[in-house]
């Protein structure tokens, strides 16, 4: 649903679907999407390259959709001197204050009629990302990679949580015990589901 929903008829609505893309299917900090630079996005190769913690370089694939999400921004938005995505309103020269960040974000939750859209940020949407990897079988190594974590220990935590091929193998064992669905933002109490997963983990580890 919030995929759907996203809305690209003025430059302010296409912000914003772009930083759910950037957070969902990227997986990018509030913080990484505010200071993401428009040289380290290759659309020929598909490819971000990202600075995450610690000065930490990474490089995220760009899906299709993000893709096609950021041709058409830059066509209606040439700012050939402007060094970051998304500039601040004051200086051309500075990042956007995260903050710009989860109003969009917010404002794109109500676009697609969630539940609570106050309570959707970018960090319920990188925990999304990250979720959803585990779920398609992506190794701790590989989350590790694309998610920027400092440690593998905050990686094994999406795999553990997200234990699909073990769940399936108790399910063809004892039956329809446990049902293997993916994340949902949009069915009722869909965001809440996705923090409720991250409270169980001791704060320290998530980053």
């Amino acid at each position: 649903m919030l995929l759907r929903n996203l809305q690209t008829d003025d430059l302010e609505h296409q912000k914003a679907s772009l930083a759910v893309l950037l957070g969902y299917h990227c997986g990018l900090r509030v913080s990484e999407i505010a200071h993401l630079k428009i040289r380290d996005i290759d659309l020929t190769q598909k490819v971000l390259t990202v600075i995450g913690k610690g000065d930490k370089e990474r490089s995220v694939p760009i899906t299709d959709t993000l893709a096609g999400h950021l041709r058409k921004f830059f066509d209606g938005n040439p700012q050939p001197s402007a060094p970051y995505l998304f500039s601040s309103p004051r200086s051309m020269n500075k990042p956007i204050h995260p903050h710009f960040l989860e109003t969009w974000v917010k404002k794109a939750a109500q676009w697609a009629g969630l539940e609570n859209p106050e309570e959707l940020t970018v960090h319920v949407l990188r925990h999304t990302f990250g979720t959803q990897l585990a779920e398609s079988g992506a190794s701790v190594y590989e989350i590790r990679d694309l998610m920027g974590h400092s440690s593998i220990m905050v990686s094994e935590n999406y795999v553990k949580l997200a234990s699909t091929s073990t769940r399936r193998a108790h399910q063809k064992a004892f039956g329809a015990g446990f049902k293997v669905h993916a994340v949902n933002l949009g069915e009722k109490g869909g965001v809440e589901s996705v923090l409720r997963r991250f409270r169980t983990l001791r704060r320290k580890q998530i980053e």
